[in-house]
């Protein structure tokens, strides 16, 4: 007979997809002060780094800017949804038509969700939902520019900002979040900068380095306040995950979502 029949053993709880029920404390992951936060620090390092732009490296300069802006268009982006999705909650007589829409999409994908457990009906009604707000604030969706580019990709990445911690516990697979990837391949570019800047002193000591070098730490800060909002578990899935190289799982692959339960729930029809 095992000894362990004998003893209570104190091993760490297998997570699963039922730890993370939506509620009204984290049907929004994130605030909006947290995105406007981390936005403002972005814009401000962005600016400073241009008006600056001789402290760079030459060979890495428009490599730096380039996933910063994607994080600010991203940011501006996400921010917009989610104000524009509770602008609908809270003046419901005013959008009554849209909402009485949109929850009879929820009510009509839900229902063949349930019957078949087809992915394919969360990503039709995605499709809906993104026809509806762009139908309805497609001028305010950041800028005339994004608009254009603006997809139901960028509205499912979204949602998985929202549930991250569900959608891993339930696929056993991290998930390839561009917001992500853009701020380790910003860090990364803005590390080879400093690391260059450091050997030499005329830059190292110069005020402008020292200015944006605080803007950056700041920007980080304000990121890791966003980051750090999800489960340790999840987060250490990630870290490991881009510590080794390893393969994510593509957001337009992704399988067993609950978008369509999302906003039902969002918008208290469950």
């Amino acid at each position: 007979m095992k000894l362990s029949k004998f003893f209570n053993l104190n091993k760490p709880a297998k997570l699963t997809s039922l730890d993370f029920p939506f509620n009204d404390n984290n049907i929004f992951k994130f605030n909006i002060n947290y995105y406007n936060n981390l936005l403002q620090s972005s814009n401000e390092l962005n600016k400073y780094m241009f008006d600056n732009i001789w402290l760079l490296h030459q060979n890495t300069e428009s490599k730096t800017f380039k996933p910063l802006n994607n994080i600010i268009d991203d940011l501006k982006l996400f921010e917009n949804i989610q104000s524009n999705l509770i602008k609908l909650i809270e003046h419901q007589n005013t959008y009554k038509d849209s909402i009485n829409l949109i929850n009879n999409h929820i009510q009509d994908y839900n229902l063949q969700y349930q019957f078949s457990k087809d992915e394919l009906y969360n990503n039709q009604f995605n499709n809906k939902l993104f026809e509806e707000l762009n139908r309805l604030f497609g001028l305010e969706l950041h800028l005339k520019y994004y608009i254009n580019n603006f997809n139901n990709s960028k509205l499912k990445e979204f949602y998985v900002l929202n549930d991250l911690d569900y959608l891993n516990v339930k696929n056993n697979k991290i998930i390839d979040i561009e917001l992500f990837n853009n701020f380790r391949l910003f860090k990364n570019y803005m590390n080879d900068n400093i690391e260059t800047i450091i050997r030499e002193p005329s830059l190292f000591n110069s005020m402008e380095f020292i200015r944006m070098n605080s803007l950056y730490k700041s920007f980080i800060l304000d990121f890791d306040i966003m980051y750090n909002s999800y489960d340790k578990s999840t987060l250490n899935n990630i870290d490991s995950k881009y510590d080794n190289n390893m393969k994510f799982k593509s957001i337009d692959n992704l399988k067993k979502t609950r978008i369509i339960q999302y906003y039902a729930h969002l918008f208290n029809i469950v």
